[in-house]
This record gives C-alpha cells, structure tokens and sequence, in this order.
C-alpha cells in the first residue's frame, strides 16, 4: 500500500505527455471522421439535389471527359452515362463547328461562362445512341468551373437550358406572323393597325403602293394626307367618336393614290380587346369601291336609256301608224278616186317599210348581242360593198339633200366579209351621217389601203358629237342631239349593230369629232385579203328560177298575217295551205307534202 502511494504521489512527466500526445492524435482522428462524414453528407446531398433537379447537369474532369450527369441530362440528350466511354467534349467537332468549344475552353481555363443558345444534333457525334425520335435540341448553358484552395480546376459544371420548345413556339408564332404579314400585303384592300389612341403604327404593302408614301410620312396620323381636305372633318370627327366609345367604324370617302386621282374607299375599322374589355388595337380596312360605282353608275345609265329607248319606240311607232290607219279610211271612202288611191297606198308602202326596218334592227341586235348570228364570208372588194350601200341610202340622202362624194382607191381592196352585213354597216354609217347633218350638207366617203388594212371613213359636216357623248356613242339606244330643224329618228341601234358586225369581221370602228358643230367621221379598218378578182362573190340579188304553181304551206300563230300572206300568194298563182301551230303544221307537211314553207319560228307550245 504504501508503495502504490509512494508511485502516485510522485508524478511520471514522461508518461502524462505521452498520454497527452495519443489524445491529440485521438481528437484529430475524430475531427477527420468527423469532417470525412460531413463531406459524404454534403456531396449525398449534392447527389440527391442533382437528381432531382429539373435541368441537365454535367460534370466533367480536368481533360474534358464526363465523371458525372443527372437524369434531367440523360432524358435531354436520350443517352445513359455508361453509353459515353471515350467521349471527351473538348474533342467534339460539332462544338468547335457551332461555336460552342471556345467558351469550353474558358470555362476549362478557370473562367465562368454564359454559352448561347445552338443547334444540337447528338447523332453527329453520337450516332445512333440516343433513344429520341427526333434528338436535334436548342440548348443554351452556363458552364462553372470547381477550383480546389489553390486555384486549381477540379471540375467544371455544365447546366444546359431545353430552349427546344420555345424556339418551336418561337417559330410558330414567326410562321404566323409571316403568314398573316402575307396575307395582309395579297390582299386587295388597304389595311392598317392603330393602337388604342387611334395611332395608326403599320400598313400593309398595298397601303403605301397605292398611296405612293413612305411609312415615315404616314406614321402616327400622317394618314391625313391623303385625304380629300373637303371630307377630312367629317372623317376625323367620326374617327374620333369611334375611339372614344369604341364602337366600330364604317364610312365610304375617297383617298388619293399615287397618281394624285382620288377614289371613293369603303373603310372599315374593328376593335380587338383583351379579357377584360380594354381595347388593345384597332384593325382597319380600305376596300377601293370605284369599279362598284362605275358599275352603279352603268346601271343607272342603262335604266335611263333603257326609259328614252321605250318613249323613243313609242314614238317611232306611232309616226308610221298615224299615216298608215289615215290612208285606211281614206281607201274606206266611198267615190275615191284612182289617183288618191295609189297616192295612198304608196304612203302605205312607205310606212310599212319603215317599220319593217325598225323590227329589222331590233332583231338584228338581239340576233348579234346573243350570238346568234353567223357571217357567211367571202372574199369581196369593198368599193362593192359602198356601191351596194350608197343604193340603199340614196332615198335619205336625196331626200336631204345631200352632196356625197365617194373617193375610192384604184387598187384592189378585198376584204374577207359577209357582204350582206359589211353593206348593212356602211349604209348605218350614211344614214348616221345623214340624220345628223342639216339639209344640203356634205357627206363624203372614202376608201383606201393603210399598210395590211383596208380602211374605210365615213365624213360629215353635220352638227358633230359632244364630248361626253363620244365614247358612248356605240352603245345601245344612244342617240347624239338632232339638228333643230328635225326631231332625232331611229332607234339609237344602228352604230351597236356597225360595232358588232365590225367586231365579228375582225376589224375596228372608232368615232372622231371635234365637238358640237364641227362634224363627224367614222373609220372602219379591215383586214386586206389578196386574191384573184375571178374568186369575189357578188353582191346583190341573184335571178332566181320563177316559182310559178308551188305547193306553199304558211305557218303562224297570228291569224291576221298568215290569212293576209295566204292572200298575197294565191294571187300569185301558188297552192296555198295555212296552219297556226306546230302539231298542224306538222300534219299538213305528212298529207300536203309542200314545195315550200314559210314558217314562223317564236309560237306557243311548239316552237318553230
């Protein structure tokens, strides 16, 4: 016992600090374990956070090859880790062609970097790795390097962005855009886009080619310019009203084009707003209307001469019937003598021709206007056709007392034609000339060759052609002023059927005066044909064999004409049968047998 104190009592130093080293060493061991635990703790952690985080990550070693991914980056690219053995970033070509391995090298180098987004395509580098359809990506990325305490990188960090999608929906909407953008520059109409303001910030192509302005001009309410001054308040005023109550807006006013000719536009202006009601733009169209008013404005003229046409054949009517019913009771009278008879009849004869003539155009330009009409052409000179004319006019001209002048050509002048309708058009010619020219006036008409044409012009010094009477004077039912002497006469039909049948010849007519007083003249140029005289065909009426004894049928649903026809020819010494409808008419052909029919086309039930 006493030893034992002795021992304690007296303290060993050596061992103490023995004892005091092995626990130093002790609590450095601990503290290593316990920062060796901290570490995998926090580097588990980093693991677990890199996992589930939603973006790609990548770590890559000092060299440039992959020690670490996450899923994110696997199911962007479509590619495992395990798959990559051999693969180094820093050698992949489609980096160094895309623009991407010299940021790489920064981030590798110790700096951090922000990489743009670029077309990615792993089958270029990977073929045939990935899982995807289609792998082609838009990724962006930042790339972080790891440093150790001297500065040293460890590892670099690279985050990718999926850019993918947007750069899709990007593109959509740029497609969109594109498309609308080209819709609105193909359509006819003007088109614009105002803010709420009513701060007009885009036209459409169309806008500025009609306009001829510039898009600085126009900007903001430069629109005013090309305005008409004497509707431009009415228009601002209306505009103005529209913005504040935000109601649609609808008017028709002209607007100046380039050429600085104004033309009346339909515009119509809509708001476009958001959920809540605000209006976020006004979209506004510019429609040209000017054809449509044109077109109006044609109607209105046709319904006008369509009226005039209607009292003008009333009156033309009623001048030959007047006569004609007054030489009727003058046959009616009892102790008549022979000279007041043929007197009679002969006015008779007159009138009934008149009115024969005025059907006869009528129904010659229903015949042409609806192509019912075919030209029977030959080779024919024209100086024939104006001999043929100036016969058939001769008794208007005569009666007017008329100096006519025929110059002609020495040579040759075939034309192609139907002779029976060319002469219809130059006696149309010389009677215009005629009805508008004073009595005793001149009338001169003139034949020649122009180069591959042949060209006729029909010349008066009559009372001419007002100005805006000109250009329509080959319509329908147009009529020019009649010289005071005389009320107009005809029907306003004789130059549409000149233009129709010059038409179909293939030749042009055109009309000139230099106004009211100073005359008129009518050019007709044909094509010039070349051919041996033996081969014209000739104009006028061919002896016929004399039909004496034939056997005649006459059919017509107008009893009065088809009595008074049978009449006429029995006393010609033919055979003579009537009937007034098709099924007779049919009857009477089985059992009669007739030489000849004179046959009524328009009947009720069965038409001719």
């Amino acid at each position: 016992m006493e030893f034992f104190t002795r021992q304690f009592r007296k303290p060993d130093l050596s061992l103490l600090e023995t004892m005091g080293t092995v626990a130093g060493q002790v609590g450095q061991f601990l503290k290593r374990l316990l920062a060796e635990q901290t570490l995998r703790e926090s580097e588990g952690r980093f693991r677990a956070l890199m996992e589930q985080a939603p973006f790609s990550v990548q770590i890559l070693s000092p060299d440039g090859r992959i020690s670490g991914v996450n899923q994110a980056w696997s199911n962007l690219w479509g590619v495992s880790l395990d798959q990559l053995a051999g693969y180094n970033i820093l050698q992949d070509p489609q980096l160094e062609a895309t623009g991407v391995a010299p940021y790489l090298r920064r981030a590798f180098a110790g700096e951090a970097v922000e990489i743009p987004e670029v077309r990615y395509d792993p089958n270029d580098t990977i073929p045939g790795l990935t899982r995807h359809g289609d792998p082609v990506r838009w990724v962006a990325a930042v790339a972080y390097p790891l440093k150790d305490s001297g500065g040293r990188v460890q590892e670099v960090v690279l985050v990718h962005d999926d850019t993918t999608a947007r750069k899709a929906a990007e593109s959509a909407v740029r497609e969109s855009e594109e498309k609308l953008r080209l819709l609105a520059d193909t359509i006819p109409q003007l088109a614009w886009m105002a803010g709420p303001d009513g701060h007009i910030f885009w036209y459409n192509r169309r806008w500025y080619e009609y306009t001829g302005t510039t898009p600085h001009e126009m900007e903001g309410w430069g629109w005013q310019s090309v305005h008409d001054p004497a509707v431009l308040p009415e228009v601002l005023s209306r505009w103005q009203g529209s913005i504040t109550r935000g109601d649609p807006f609808d008017m028709v006013f002209p607007l100046k084009g380039a050429d600085h000719q104004f033309r009346p536009f339909l515009t119509r202006v809509n708001p476009l707003r958001d959920a809540a009601g605000r209006i976020l733009y006004w979209f506004g169209t510019n429609t040209d209307i000017s054809e449509i008013k044109r077109m109006e404005q044609a109607l209105r003229d046709a319904d006008r001469r369509k009226d005039e046409f209607l009292a003008t054949l009333a009156h033309e009517l009623r001048n030959p019937l007047a006569p004609i019913r007054n030489s009727l009771h003058i046959l009616k009278m009892p102790r008549i003598d022979a000279a007041t008879a043929r007197q009679s009849r002969d006015m008779m004869e007159r009138q009934v021709d008149h009115l024969v003539r005025l059907v006869d155009d009528l129904m010659d330009v229903s015949r042409v206007v609806r192509g019912k009409i075919e030209l029977q052409k030959a080779p024919v000179e024209l100086a024939t056709i104006v001999a043929r004319a100036v016969e058939m006019a001769q008794p208007l001209l005569d009666a007017h007392e008329h100096r006519l002048d025929i110059v002609t050509a020495d040579e040759s002048l075939l034309v192609d034609a139907d002779a029976v309708r060319l002469t219809q058009v130059v006696t149309n010619l010389l009677i215009n000339a005629a009805k508008y020219t004073d009595a005793g006036g001149q009338i001169r008409v003139s034949a020649a060759r122009q180069g591959d044409q042949v060209v006729l012009r029909v010349r008066d010094d009559g009372i001419g052609i007002a100005p805006d009477v000109l250009p329509h004077v080959f319509d329908l039912f147009v009529q020019g002023q009649a010289p005071a002497a005389r009320s107009p006469s005809g029907l306003g039909v004789g130059l549409t059927l000149v233009r129709n049948l010059v038409d179909m010849h293939g030749g042009t007519v055109e009309a000139r005066s230099d106004g009211i007083g100073a005359g008129a003249e009518f050019t007709v140029s044909l094509p010039r044909l070349t051919h041996d005289r033996e081969e014209l065909t000739p104009v006028g009426d061919s002896p016929d064999a004399a039909l004496i004894g034939q056997r005649i049928l006459i059919v017509d649903d107008n009893t009065d004409a088809a009595s008074s026809l049978a009449v006429l020819v029995r006393m010609q010494g033919h055979e003579v049968r009537v009937a007034h409808d098709g099924v007779s008419a049919l009857e009477a052909v089985r059992a009669y047998r007739p030489s000849l029919i004179f046959l009524d086309i328009g009947m009720p039930q069965m038409d001719g």
